[in-house]
């Protein structure tokens, strides 16, 4: 899933850096996808605004880094804390 794919590629660049700025090829490889599941998730991502182009290389290669550091495991934390406290209160 998208999802699944955003956090692999936040832990990946976080490894390398929070600047870090990736290409597409880089990340196909460490990551063994095709190019058009590649080319769908890097699309939706740019829709979404989680990640943005920052130059085109001499080669025509698009660099991308992260634009939205989300922590979706802090909001499953606060989402299940709240329903806890609801439960408590019945």
């Amino acid at each position: 899933s998208l999802r699944d794919f955003y956090e692999k590629l936040k832990k990946y660049v976080l490894s390398k850096g929070k600047e870090y700025e990736f290409e597409q090829r880089e990340i196909r490889q460490q990551f063994r996808i095709s190019k058009t599941q590649m080319q769908r998730h890097i699309n939706n991502l740019l829709e979404l605004e989680y990640i943005v182009k920052t130059y085109v290389s001499t080669r025509n290669t698009f660099h991308y880094k992260i634009g939205y550091w989300d922590n979706m495991e802090a909001l499953r934390n606060r989402i299940k804390s709240d329903l806890n406290k609801q439960l408590d209160k019945l």
